[in-house]
């Protein structure tokens, strides 16, 4: 480190703005400066990502852990909302709220099994395919009633689209200072 020190004062550090890299010497004590902060760089980028790994290890086991006991803890409050039902003390109502959360159930509605070979054509026909269905236009058009789906647009019946209901989703919302954080859906 002595050595460094006298090279940097021999080459002028006072005079970076100025410095030129003119002789043999000059050259040689730009490159060590050169790769001292190569070095140093490269081992901060090196600490930098195994910290960052160890943080992220230690951030997936607590996440592990944390859904595992929320689930536990959902479960247990899915089933205390069920006997409040079942026991008539919800009437109506598809919530319930306690002093931190509301617990809510509401219903799963359709879900459109697609045929493709059967539904294409007729989404062809209303100017509904591009490459591929218009899924999302398509759906805003549709209405389950039963095991039939109905166009609401022209109030036909659309084929190539089977109905399966979704159970009951149940949800926690986390209540805090007046504002609700959505919990997870469990279907």
């Amino acid at each position: 480190m002595e050595y460094e020190a006298f090279l940097e004062r021999e080459h002028g550090a006072a005079e970076r703005e100025t410095f030129v890299c003119d002789t043999e010497g000059k050259a040689l004590w730009a490159m060590r400066k050169w790769a001292t902060f190569r070095r140093a760089l490269n081992q901060r980028v090196q600490d930098y990502r195994e910290e960052l790994d160890r943080l992220e290890r230690w951030k997936a086991e607590e996440d592990r852990r944390d859904l595992g006991e929320l689930a536990y803890f959902e479960g247990l409050l899915h089933g205390y909302f069920d006997r409040l039902r079942d026991q008539g003390k919800l009437g109506r109502r598809k919530s319930h709220r306690l002093p931190l959360i509301i617990l809510q159930a509401r219903d799963g509605g359709p879900e459109f099994e697609r045929n493709e070979s059967q539904l294409v054509p007729w989404a062809e026909a209303k100017g509904l395919v591009r490459k591929e269905v218009a899924w999302a236009e398509v759906k805003r058009r549709l209405k389950a009633d039963g095991d039939l789906v109905v166009d609401l647009t022209t109030g036909e019946l659309v084929p190539g689209l089977t109905v399966r209901y979704r159970g009951e989703a149940f949800s926690i919302r986390l209540v805090e200072d007046g504002s609700a954080d959505e919990g997870e859906r469990h279907d």
